[in-house]
Parts: C-alpha cells; sequence; structure tokens
C-alpha cells in the first residue's frame, strides 16, 4: 500500500461541529441518499463531525496538506483459490449466511467441503494506524479469512458488518450494498449513507485512522481449514502489549469477532491481566462474561485499559442484527473513542458536552 496524504488535524479540529440529536439507535429507519455533507444522520456517532479530514475524499477541489498514515507494507499471503468453488469470489467458510438478514438473498453460498480446503499456516496483516496521531482505541480482529487473505484488506467479505459499521459512525459507505445478482444485501436499507459516499478500501482505513484508531489481528500466524475461528490451530499472537506500550494513549481494546476470539486474549496475555493494567468493558455484559474470570482475582482499580468484547462482525454471527451489531460498535467503541480523539486534539470541553 501506498502512504496518502491526510488533511491537518489542526485544521480539522477547528472546523468540529456536533449533532445533538437524539434517536433510536435500533430503530428501523430505512436508509435516505444523501448528498455529500448534508447534516450528520441521527444514528452516526454524535461525536462525529464531516470535518476536513472527511470532506477530502468527497469535495474535488480539496487539497491533501501534511499528515500521512502510517500504512505498515500488507503483503499477500499465498492463497489457494482452487478451493473456491466456480468463478465466484472466494468463499470463506466463516462467512457464511445461515441467517438470511444479512446476506444478498437472491444468492446460494456453498462453503467448501473438508476436502477442498488445505491447512495452512497464514500471516496476520501489519497493524494500520496513523503515526501522527495519538491513538485512543485498538480494534482486533482474529486472524484474516480466506477472502481478506486474497483481497489483502482487513474484514474483506463483503457482508461483513466492520467497514459497514465504521461508515455508518464515521461517515461514509463501504461499497454500493448490492449483491452480484443485483440486488441489495438485506441490510443496505438500514446503513446510513447513500451510494454518492463510498470511499475506495484504503481511504476507509484512512479515516478509520485519521480519528485515533487503529486495527490490527490478535494472531500473527496459525494454520486453519477455512476461516472459522474454532478452526484455528498452531496460532501465535501478535505483540499486542508492546504494541499498547509504545502507545500509552489507547483507553481501549475492542475485540470485533466475538467471544471465541476473546478465549484467544485470555490465553495469551494472562501476565497482562494479571499486571491489573487491564479490565473488562464497564457496563458491557459481553465483555463481563467474555473476561469474568479475571473478576474474581482483580479489583481493576488501577487498570488503564478497557477490554471490549464486540457481537462478532462476520456474517456468521447472524443471530445479532446488524442495527444491533452496529449500536454495540457506537456505543463502546466509536463514541467513547472520538470524545478521546477530540480531547486529546484540544477541543474544547463545553463543545465536546453538547
Amino acid at each position: 500500500m501506498k502512504r496518502r496524504n491526510i488533511v491537518s488535524l489542526a485544521t480539522a479540529a477547528s472546523t468540529l461541529t456536533f449533532n445533538t440529536s437524539s434517536a433510536n439507535h435500533l430503530g428501523t429507519t430505512t436508509n435516505t441518499q444523501m448528498a455529500a455533507f448534508t447534516s450528520v444522520p441521527a444514528r452516526t456517532s454524535k461525536y462525529f463531525a464531516k470535518s476536513a479530514i472527511h470532506k477530502q475524499y468527497f469535495v474535488k477541489s480539496s487539497a491533501a496538506t501534511g499528515r500521512q498514515r502510517r500504512s505498515d507494507t500488507i503483503i499477500p499471503t499465498a492463497v489457494n483459490l482452487k478451493s473456491t468453488p466456480g468463478k465466484d469470489e472466494p468463499i470463506d467458510a466463516h462467512d457464511t449466511h445461515p441467517n438470511k438478514r444479512d446476506c444478498d438473498t437472491t444468492t446460494t453460498v456453498t462453503t467448501p467441503s473438508d476436502d477442498t480446503i488445505k491447512e495452512k499456516l497464514t500471516q496476520s496483516f501489519d497493524a494500520q494506524y496513523d503515526a501522527s496521531i495519538q491513538i485512543h482505541t485498538l480494534v482486533l480482529g482474529t486472524h484474516p479469512s480466506i477472502t481478506s487473505l486474497a483481497k489483502s484488506q482487513y474484514f474483506g467479505f463483503p457482508t461483513n458488518a466492520f467497514w459497514w459499521i465504521v461508515g455508518d459512525c464515521l461517515g461514509f459507505r463501504r461499497d454500493s450494498g448490492l449483491g452480484k445478482s443485483g440486488k441489495p444485501y438485506a441490510f443496505s436499507s438500514y446503513l446510513l449513507y447513500g451510494p454518492e459516499m463510498v470511499l475506495p478500501y484504503e481511504q476507509q482505513v484512512d479515516v478509520f485512522t485519521a480519528h485515533g484508531f487503529a486495527l490490527w489481528d490478535l494472531l500473527g500466524s496459525c494454520s486453519r481449514k477455512g476461516s472459522l475461528d474454532v478452526d484455528i490451530k498452531e496460532e501465535t499472537p501478535n505483540a499486542i502489549r508492546e504494541f499498547c506500550r509504545a502507545h500509552p494513549t489507547i483507553r481501549r481494546i475492542v475485540m470485533a469477532n466475538g467471544a471465541k476470539q476473546c478465549t484467544f486474549f485470555n490465553r495469551y496475555f494472562g501476565d497482562w491481566w494479571l499486571s491489573g493494567e487491564l479490565k473488562p468493558g464497564e457496563d458491557h455484559q459481553l465483555s463481563q462474561r467474555a473476561f469474568q474470570k479475571w473478576g474474581k482475582k482483580l479489583s481493576f482499580e488501577d487498570a488503564s485499559i478497557e477490554v471490549f468484547c464486540m457481537p462478532g462482525v462476520s456474517p456468521a454471527a447472524a443471530s445479532i442484527s446488524y442495527e444491533m451489531k452496529r449500536e454495540a460498535f457506537r456505543e463502546f467503541c466509536f463514541d467513547p473513542g472520538l470524545l478521546d480523539y477530540n480531547r486529546l486534539n484540544g477541543c474544547d470541553e463545553d463543545i465536546m458536552k453538547r
């Protein structure tokens, strides 16, 4: 990946405004086709405003100045595309669609059989963050899926909810929302931005990292058939603790793939928990359950980093609707993250409370 300039956050901070409206974030209001730079939809994080950072990607006359996202080279890992059926896009065992709510209902998804998926050792991507921004939130996937490896993209499967949620919270749209049949995905009626707000993948990463979020995988390498977390073997974790030490402004770690991912975190970072630096996400039952074993041993009084277990963004986690996943990320990742971003960048305290 090549580096791209990002508009100065000093300019962005000086232009921040805030949406004060409140709304039911689990409502079923259908998508409104929005022109660029109309008012921020009520369900977008209330602490997000369309600043110069965001405006760069939708106003042709804007000029980028000064700021660069750290774009560590992502080297595609060899993927056996022969294991994918037909000419269709690679199919992930992790990204099957047991509930038609989160998929193109006109498309039949066939999961490759165990005979066609070969176990192989794969490597994770490098961390993505803006080296000029103080990081407040580290979001972790587990390990790249078959589709993500083939595309060299985090959360690369089309109906994986992650980038759709990021777009709804930070003011863009991941893609058209149309399946190969030409019909919209079932969740597309709940998206907050129209097709005119679509950004290419690397610009989506830029907007995400320019607001102080970082993205990495929990496991640096592993072997498995397909893409299910439960099939992971011979795993080796990434240096998550060292990354947080190098970025001491990090206040939360967000596990994007649900409870199974959290078992890996508990397994490999027990010493970190016992150091007292971590605590389960407050006021969040899923996080409290995922990390309850540490609550029996620790008081968390001196903890500086909250660890959250989010509902899985994979469409395989189909028992949880897109709207509910987005609400959880908005409340425990994007709202507090953007508050930290504003604080770290010197925004007026009175404005932040609006």
